[in-house]
This record gives C-alpha cells, structure tokens and sequence, in this order.
C-alpha cells in the first residue's frame, strides 16, 4: 500500500555502473534508498575502493539512503542452511561473527576507509544489528585506533569514530534490553526502532506495549524521534 507503506530496493553493486542505473530507476519509481550486501564480494575490491565512488555520490545526490542489514549479503555461510555437524559445531562462531560483522566494515570501510569523508552527505543506515554493542565499539576505535594508527602508518578519517556514529550513521533495533541505558550515549536523533513484523524476530502484535517497555523511560521527545520522527527525516518523509 504506498499510501502507508515506502520500499528499499535490494541493489547489488558488483556491477557499479548498473548499480548507479537501478538507483536512479527504483528512486524514480517511489523507493527510498537501497539496501547493499554489508561486504562487497570476495573477489572484487573492497567498498573503500574508488571504483564504487559513483554509487556513493549517486546516493548522496539522490538523498537515497544506503542500509546494511544483518544476514544481509554476508560473507559468512548462512547458519540458517547449516546440514553438517561440522557446520553445526561451527554455528556459535558464525552466529556471532554475523553480529559483529558491521563493526569492521563501518571502521575499515566507511570510515577509515574515506567513504563518508569524500562524501559528506550519504546517509548511512545498520539496520537490525541492534544497538548495545555501540558504545563499546565507539570506545575501542577511538583512541586505542589513533594510538595503532600513528604506529601503523593507517589511514585515518577526519572525525573520530564516536562522531561518525552520533551524527552520518542511523542505527536501527527491535526488542533490545540495554536501549534505555545506550540511547542517551549514543544520541536519540539517530536511532530507529521498528518492529521487523511479520518475521520470526519480530516483537509480533505487541508492538505497543515493546515500545512503552523499550523506550518509555526516555523524554517524550526522544521517544518520538526514536519510533517514526528519525525515519521521517532519513527517508524524507
């Protein structure tokens, strides 16, 4: 119903110039944004790579907002489809290498990488990785990553890592238990909770009640920011 509802389209950039293309034909069509695989594929260059500049820039000039999802183009064997007991025994490991998978390319990629310094304007949306573990990677890539940069000869990007996730990065959750104790660190103009429903992480028809629990606790006008007023502004509604 696109009089209540507005889409993402699923984009996937091996072919950039292609990508570029069905951006600028989904927007056309009403879409808002896109969805990418969180790593670009083993054999093709990394997503600081120049080669995907004019994604980036195609992004930002669209105000389309590009998401990273969890499950969501992984490098990693989906633990969904494991059938060996080997892969079985493997799945904790994999489980929590999909969690944290975001981490390192938000640092490596999007910011140490350049992405979001050459392109000022590109919002940049994690969605469904909930939003506990941010404080802790804020911590652990800010001044321990300048003290290894300056000894590594690293490349650095123009803000500290903290800022980057306060100010260019929405972060998206559904049912987390820390989010009243995380929010106020993190900044409530940049977080978005949804309901993911009708899938099988989803809170269900509770909607109501989960968001009262996860969010009452702040001031109201956190609360709307957090369940609809950050959508609104990211996707432009």
């Amino acid at each position: 119903n696109p009089r209540r509802l507005i889409g993402t389209a699923a984009i996937p950039i091996d072919d950039v110039g292609w990508a570029v293309q069905e951006l600028e034909r989904v927007t056309k069509r009403g879409l808002r944004g896109a969805m990418i695989p969180i790593e670009a594929p083993e054999d093709l260059p990394p997503y600081r790579d120049p080669v995907y500049d004019p994604f980036w820039a195609a992004a930002q000039e669209l105000d389309a907002p590009i998401s990273v999802h969890i499950l969501g183009g992984s490098r990693f064997p989906n633990p969904f489809a494991f059938n060996t007991s080997e892969e079985k025994a493997d799945g904790a490991r994999t489980l929590m290498l999909f969690f944290c998978e975001v981490m390192w390319v938000f640092a490596n990629e999007f910011m140490c990488g350049g992405i979001l310094d050459r392109f000022p304007k590109l919002k940049l949306v994690d969605s469904e990785f909930e939003i506990s573990w941010i404080p802790w990677f804020m911590n652990r890539i800010g001044e321990p990553l300048e003290q290894l940069a300056n000894r590594l000869s690293m490349p650095m990007p123009k803000m500290r890592a903290d800022e980057y996730m306060r100010s260019r990065i929405w972060h998206g959750f559904i049912d987390d238990p820390y989010a009243l104790m995380v929010i106020p660190l993190i900044g409530a103009s940049q977080i978005l909770w949804g309901t993911d429903f009708p899938h099988e992480e989803s809170v269900g028809l509770g909607a109501q009640e989960i968001a009262a629990r996860t969010v009452g606790g702040l001031p109201r006008e956190d609360q709307e920011k957090v369940v609809g007023g950050n959508a609104a502004k990211v996707w432009g509604l």
